[in-house]
């Protein structure tokens, strides 16, 4: 069986940490499970649903993302997830440009829906459905480019009730448009939630702008608007941004709203866990323990805890490219040394 198992966790990328957000969804092992709490993704949806503004905390890869979208993966929330291109400077300094990109992204994910037939609607986008006990059922397989919540019907309102967003607009008019959109979704029984993910990016933080400009210009500009609008908010944060000034005074007088740190694992079998996950999902034969060695797990550990900071992404990389090398080698299963040499080789 490992010999099999293996070959099918190499063909399928079970460990491939590069996956949209409906696979994020449904590989995610739940902190709060892992780690007996209700602190970490109970707390998000919590505060998601209650219209109010949560920070997740946590560097690049330690799973922000995929917390959040498992968080938000239940019945009455209709999660916005910002697009924000690749444009210099990006336009989240300001009010007028941060509401004409919000405006845009509810228009555009409604607009594209209703340009896909109804085949295309059910073939292409939603593709396989997959139930996760506890949360809504989520999409698996297809390109997941539309948001689940999002219905044909309310598409046709949201695209009737939207102006024409090409055109440069004043602010109070974008502001105007926006807060009707979202009260057209509270009518539907939804609370709409506003997520900014990869803000490091996105703010420039990180390999960017070395000052914090950006950042400083969005948090005294731009999440004072935002806390005015009728929607949850949750913005992902990486740590360099508490030594900013302006971050910093925005915590003091709770404008950065509650705060959830992404948590660190503390043992192998928190990894094993994750991993025997993704079988679950990809459908590989098998259980984890035939075909990925124990001490290959505590090696992933050991990496995870040292060298690779906490980061989730890295972890997962390593242990999909030592599925990679134990294939190439004709082993019958991940052993210690293939993640060794995993190792040395991203090094």
């Amino acid at each position: 069986m490992s010999a099999e198992g293996l070959r099918q966790l190499y063909e399928r990328h079970a460990f491939n940490p590069g996956l949209t957000r409906d696979w994020l969804t449904v590989t995610h092992v739940p902190f709060d499970d892992l780690l007996g709490s209700e602190t970490v993704e109970s707390r998000v949806r919590s505060v998601a649903l209650g219209s109010a503004l949560l920070s997740v905390i946590g560097g690049s890869g330690t799973g922000k993302t995929s917390l959040v979208n498992h968080a938000l993966n239940t019945d009455g929330v209709a999660p916005i997830w910002l697009q924000v291109t690749q444009e210099t400077p990006p336009p989240v300094g300001d009010p007028l440009g941060f509401g004409q990109l919000l405006l845009a992204t509810i228009v555009d994910d409604a607009r594209r829906l209703l340009t896909q037939s109804e085949v295309d609607h059910s073939q292409a986008v939603v593709g396989e459905r997959y139930q996760r006990q506890g949360t809504r059922t989520s999409r698996r397989g297809g390109v997941g480019l539309t948001p689940a919540w999002l219905t044909l019907d309310m598409a046709r309102e949201l695209t009737t009730a939207a102006p024409d967003i090409s055109r440069p607009v004043a602010a109070r008019d974008v502001t105007r448009q926006i807060d009707e959109l979202l009260d057209l979704v509270q009518s539907r029984g939804l609370m709409p939630v506003v997520v900014l993910d990869d803000t490091d990016r996105i703010l420039q933080v990180v390999g960017g702008d070395p000052t914090g400009e950006l950042l400083d210009r969005f948090v005294r500009r731009v999440l004072p608007w935002l806390a005015e609008r009728n929607c949850g908010r949750i913005l992902s944060v990486h740590p360099s941004y508490l030594s900013n000034l302006a971050w910093r005074a925005a915590r003091l007088d709770g404008r950065v709203g509650e705060e959830v740190t992404v948590p660190l694992l503390t043992e192998a079998e928190h990894i094993a866990t994750i991993l025997s996950r993704r079988m679950e999902v990809f459908e590989v034969p098998g259980e984890l323990t035939e075909i990925v060695e124990a001490e290959a797990v505590a090696r992933l550990f050991e990496l995870y805890a040292g060298h690779a900071g906490g980061t989730l992404r890295q972890c997962l990389t390593l242990a999909q490219y030592a599925v990679v090398l134990a294939r190439d080698a004709g082993a019958t299963s991940v052993g210690r040394v293939h993640v060794e040499g995993a190792a040395a080789e991203l090094a």
